[in-house]
């Protein structure tokens, strides 16, 4: 690579050069067997199913950067998360032939919220509820499953607190 810098004069410097040396090609995922992948947080695991992909593929669960449009009355309570899978040639695979599962941890994430569900989040930030997503309040995880290839996330109602006339009505 090579890189120029340009100031606001317009002068421009001598080319600084980088080599860049990225690791090798490493299949985790085949079209054979089950895969998991978790998140580097460890928060969010991708259970990639045997079928899922054609050809072998090198996954990893990654965070996602988005802008998302959530309502007020909610927060993010984990992610956003990518699963990212890249077949031989380096491409990004686009679609799974069968559903991800994922699951996320949800300890000590639900302070002033309720009712945790998992989202998708499309290209422009738009959040939609997956319509298959539980919280097991035991295990204090949310789960569910998804053939979608976008951002992935938890999110929480917030939990209104309790109104002062209610609180004197009861001291009365």
């Amino acid at each position: 690579y090579r890189i120029e810098t340009v100031d606001s004069a317009g002068n421009t410097s001598s080319y600084a050069t980088a080599d860049i040396t990225t690791p090798s090609y490493n299949v985790n995922t085949t079209a054979d067997s089950s895969t998991s992948e978790t998140s580097a947080d460890g928060l969010a695991t991708a259970t990639i199913p045997a079928g899922a992909v054609d050809n072998g593929a090198d996954c990893s669960v990654g965070t996602a950067t988005s802008d998302d449009n959530i309502d007020s009355k909610q927060r993010i309570v984990v992610g956003p998360y990518l699963l990212v899978c890249k077949d031989g040639t380096g491409n990004i695979v686009t679609t799974f032939n069968k559903p991800i599962s994922w699951s996320f941890k949800v300890a000590g994430k639900l302070k002033g919220v309720h009712s945790p569900v998992g989202y998708i989040a499309d290209d422009h930030g738009n959040v939609s509820p997956i319509k298959n997503s539980v919280y097991d309040a035991k295990a204090n995880t949310v789960g569910f499953s998804s053939e979608a290839t976008n951002a992935v996330l938890v999110i929480a109602t917030i939990t209104p607190p309790l109104p002062w006339n209610l609180i004197a009505i009861v001291l009365l």
